[in-house]
């Protein structure tokens, strides 16, 4: 069987054939394992939405010409999390300041993920394992020497 799924734009970007998709019929709490088999190349300009094809198993549950819920599985990354008062941005893009092993001052250029009330996903530029400045950025210069206080990673 086949779920015909409209998404927006945005998402349609997205999603690639071979994701694995999770498809619940309406009224059911059963949910059913199928795959993304294709992604339409156009927008309707009216919805500004775009078709994803699910191959799905038959079930005697789904029935043809229903209504369901689809859940695609973007996959997940491992990227470090920022408040929003630890990146700045200038003339030269994003950036945070990061204490080396001296106690001083290192401005590291970064590129930004999503942005949310969780803070400012960090997609390149930092591994995670650095000592980033969480506050008072904008009152410090590269090479200053510093005396950090710690704080534990949330």
């Amino acid at each position: 069987m086949e779920m015909r799924a409209q998404i927006s734009q945005q998402d349609l970007a997205l999603v690639k054939a071979g994701m694995a998709a999770s498809v619940t019929p309406v009224g059911s709490d059963r949910s059913f394992a199928g795959q993304v088999w294709q992604v339409a190349p156009t927008i309707d300009p009216q919805s500004r939405q775009g078709d994803v094809r699910i191959l799905v198993p038959y079930d005697p549950q789904i029935r043809p010409g229903g209504f369901a819920e689809a859940r695609i599985g973007a996959g997940a990354a491992t990227a470090p999390l920022l408040p929003q008062s630890a990146v700045l941005s200038d003339d030269g893009g994003n950036y945070v300041y990061i204490i080396n092993a001296k106690n001083e001052v290192e401005r590291r250029t970064v590129k930004i993920g999503s942005v949310d009330q969780a803070g400012v996903t960090i997609v390149e530029g930092l591994s995670g394992t650095e000592a980033v400045v969480l506050s008072a950025g904008p009152f410090l210069n590269p090479g200053q020497k510093v005396n950090p206080r710690r704080q534990a990673a949330r």
